[in-house]
């Protein structure tokens, strides 16, 4: 997971490359280069306005971090393949946010964010994302092929996790929504700890693949639905539910 990550800068200088950025009619583009782009985006002291810093990867050219004002709609980040390493911080955003990594093994941080629609596509590759301590009101977040490491911690979120192919990590901890959230795990063998969930409905299906699974705390009001999908499949039931949950699929029960 990309816990190693500070929120407010990266450790380790590893970047390259440079990225670009583009403000028209208040929405904020910044365009990767192919390479390992490493960058944080978070607000500056101006209202509507967003410093991009990179480390080891250069903003517009130049080494020193750039800010743009006047970003009062979406903010669209596409890294174009590479090793990225990206953290989102501070942020609100009444509108849109679409992040798109690229082939390679990258690594999204969101930390604080607040916003209407995300959506996330992480692309071919080992991804890890994280996203810790936000509000968004719609989601769709999507892996690649290869082994994604999906973790999300004390966030509201109604949508849709999707990671796709290969041997893929999900973990979702205290999260929370007034309507849904359905997970996909796709083909491979896969593990999710899924706890401490309050929803309207929840739809977990591991796909196909030798799956683990772990669940606790889980409250829905309407229905909550965890599928192994039929291979070997184990779940660890830690008890602790309310309303009316079901597993089904799962050949080991502990």
């Amino acid at each position: 997971m990309a816990a190693a990550f500070a929120t407010s800068a990266f450790a380790g200088g590893g970047g390259s490359g440079n990225v670009t950025t583009d403000v028209r009619k208040g929405v904020l583009t910044v365009t990767g280069d192919g390479n390992n782009n490493w960058l944080t985006v978070m607000p500056g002291i101006q209202s509507a306005s967003y410093v991009i810093t990179g480390d080891g990867t250069t903003v517009d050219g130049g080494t020193d971090p750039v800010t743009h004002v006047g970003i009062t709609r979406d903010l669209k980040i596409d890294l174009t393949g590479g090793a990225n390493n990206l953290i989102l911080v501070d942020t609100i955003l009444n509108r849109k946010l679409f992040i798109t990594t690229g082939a390679g093994d990258d690594t999204v941080l969101l930390d604080n964010v607040v916003v209407d629609l995300a959506k996330i596509e992480m692309g071919d590759g080992a991804n890890d994302l994280d996203i810790n301590n936000c509000d968004i009101a719609r989601g769709k977040t999507r892996g690649g092929d290869g082994v994604d490491d999906f973790s999300v911690f004390d966030t509201t979120y109604f949508g849709k996790f999707d990671t796709r192919e290969n041997n893929d990590i999900i973990t979702l901890d205290q999260m929370s929504s007034q309507n849904k959230v359905l997970v996909k795990a796709g083909h491979g063998d896969d593990t999710a700890t899924i706890t401490n969930l309050t929803y309207q409905k929840i739809n977990v299906n591991m796909g196909r693949g030798l799956d683990n699974a772990t669940i606790g705390n889980i409250m829905v009001a309407k229905k909550g639905l965890f599928n192994g999908n039929g291979d070997t499949d184990t779940l660890t039931d830690n008890g602790g539910h309310t309303g009316p949950v079901t597993t089904t699929g799962f050949e080991v029960v502990n």
